[in-house]
């Protein structure tokens, strides 16, 4: 958390921080209004994913209204892996909408020991390509975290 706080700028703005599961996303939001209370930086954060309704009006509502991407103007969301991937890579409306969002943020994506190995070469390329793209900043947490640039043949850091 404290990372992402501290890349925010005037050209990095919008933090996204991204768990595998739902339940994950609830606890830290959770945890988030115990840190913050009802203050206008705990106001400013949003959940987006499969379970939660969209916010209304400074509520936690999300999901099944159509504003949803009128909702993703919060500069801090908690998201999950499959909803940061569908925005990546979807074809639906929603996807193209929210697409937008993504760029000048910061991502974190936690938890990425959930992931396959077999996985992350074509992950860590798609992640590099959208962060110089983008002007995106990605910060990988995990509990065993491998030399993941060393994947991609061209050893570009990734935040």
């Amino acid at each position: 958390m404290n990372c992402s706080l501290k890349l925010l700028d005037k050209n990095i703005n919008k933090i996204f921080y991204v768990y595998p599961f739902n339940t994950l996303v609830e606890q830290n939001y959770d945890t988030l209004e115990k840190i913050y209370g009802q203050t206008d930086i705990f106001k400013s954060i949003a959940v987006i994913n499969s379970i939660t309704p969209i916010p209304l009006n400074g509520t936690r509502k999300f999901w099944e209204n159509l504003d949803k991407e009128e909702n993703e103007n919060y500069p801090f969301i908690l998201t999950t892996h499959v909803n940061l991937f569908q925005i990546m890579f979807g074809c639906e409306r929603e996807a193209a909408i929210s697409f937008y969002q993504l760029a000048g943020s910061v991502v974190v994506l936690d938890e990425i020991q959930s992931y396959k190995n077999v996985l992350w070469t074509e992950i860590m390329m798609f992640l590099q390509c959208y962060s110089r793209l983008l002007n995106m900043k990605i910060i990988i947490m995990s509990a065993t975290l491998p030399k993941l640039d060393m994947l991609t043949g061209n050893h570009e850091k990734v935040v």
